[in-house]
């Protein structure tokens, strides 16, 4: 009796299935999601809601049978310790400075190296050290600084959210209870309209309304976002999701930000507007 030799896929080959996946998720959705989450989905357990697109995209259930939930994850941690992902705080994967090098033709965003990051910090601090900018911003006349790392990663949250809002409840929300949402708060009106329920709830806690409030104003001012009908937040006319362009790399000046918003507290205290 002739032998047939089964081939294996060895964990070379599952990468770049992860790596797509992740990509994949992204380009449908407009969001990152949890290593978790990711690994349930790669072998064909994520749980089926109405609420859940994943199974619906490509490459959801690819590696069943090939290998299990905890052996995806720890194939993402390798993917992690070589750059090609990167799982942040909030355990989303998001791609990495080396994601090229499984995916050679990914156009989308990925972050600087490391090192280079490191060297960006170093150059500009994460305040009014900051060169300016030669993005004009046209709110008021505030300039627009470089960004850091850490503030396009959280425009990215902002964003993943506004997403969850459209996708879960059909419709975005002000500024004010989207604000209040990802800092997880609990105050009454961001209860009664569901969005403790979301998945990114609470991302952003422990981060000041300003700083929150001043990503989210590059972040209109960038056409990523726009104010809907009752000044709703709501991904940009031309899209669904909403989704960072990759040149998106500066934010509204924090000092000049803080200095028109103390304006207008003042004007509304005077009983202007």
């Amino acid at each position: 009796m002739e032998e047939t030799a089964e081939h294996v896929m060895n964990s070379d080959e599952l990468t770049p299935l992860i790596a797509q996946y992740v990509v994949n998720v992204r380009e449908r959705t407009g969001s990152y999601y949890g290593w978790r989450t990711i690994s349930e989905a790669l072998v064909g357990e994520s749980p089926a809601s109405v609420s859940n697109p994943l199974p619906d995209i490509d490459g959801y259930g690819f590696l069943a049978g090939l290998c299990t939930r905890d052996e995806v994850s720890n194939m993402i941690f390798e993917l992690e310790a070589k750059d090609v992902v990167r799982v942040g705080k909030d355990t989303r994967i998001r791609p990495g400075a080396n994601i090229r090098e499984l995916l050679p033709d990914y156009r989308g965003w990925f972050p600087r190296p490391l090192r280079a990051a490191e060297r960006y910090a170093e150059s500009h601090g994460h305040g009014e050290d900051r060169k300016e900018s030669g993005c004009a911003v046209s709110w008021s006349g505030l300039r627009a600084v470089p960004a850091t790392d850490q503030e396009i990663d959280d425009m990215r949250t902002i964003i993943e959210f506004v997403n969850e809002e459209m996708r879960v409840i059909g419709h975005g929300y002000g500024k004010g209870n989207t604000i209040k949402a990802l800092r997880g708060e609990r105050r009454k009106d961001v209860v009664a309209a569901g969005l403790i329920d979301l998945d990114g709830y609470g991302s952003l806690k422990g981060c000041e309304y300003r700083y929150i409030r001043r990503l989210l104003q590059t972040l209109i001012e960038a056409k990523v976002l726009r104010y809907g009908k009752y000044s709703t937040i709501m991904p940009s006319k031309e899209r669904d999701v909403a989704i960072v362009p990759d040149c998106l790399d500066w934010v509204v000046d924090e000092r000049e930000f803080n200095q028109r918003m103390d304006e207008r507290a003042d004007a509304i205290a005077r009983g202007g507007r």
